[in-house]
């Protein structure tokens, strides 16, 4: 269902307004996701530390390259 823009705008001035009670509710509903998709973020967490991991051997390769090169 697509939102209208002044809808748009009235919600951005509520969450402004009430930033506490916004915060708490992002907080419950990002709370009830991990519970509900553990695995999920498990995995893709997993998946995303290994992709840092391979990036910074990569990276500290090509330096030791270069100072080969230089």
């Amino acid at each position: 269902m697509p939102t209208s823009e002044s809808q748009k705008r009235a919600n951005q001035k509520w969450r402004e307004a009430n930033k506490e009670k916004y915060n708490a509710l992002c907080a419950e509903a990002m709370k009830k996701r991990y519970v509900n998709n553990k695995s999920e973020i498990s995995e893709y967490k997993k998946e995303w530390y290994k992709q840092k991991k391979l990036k910074q051997i990569f990276y500290k390769e090509c330096e030791i390259l270069r100072d080969i090169l230089n």
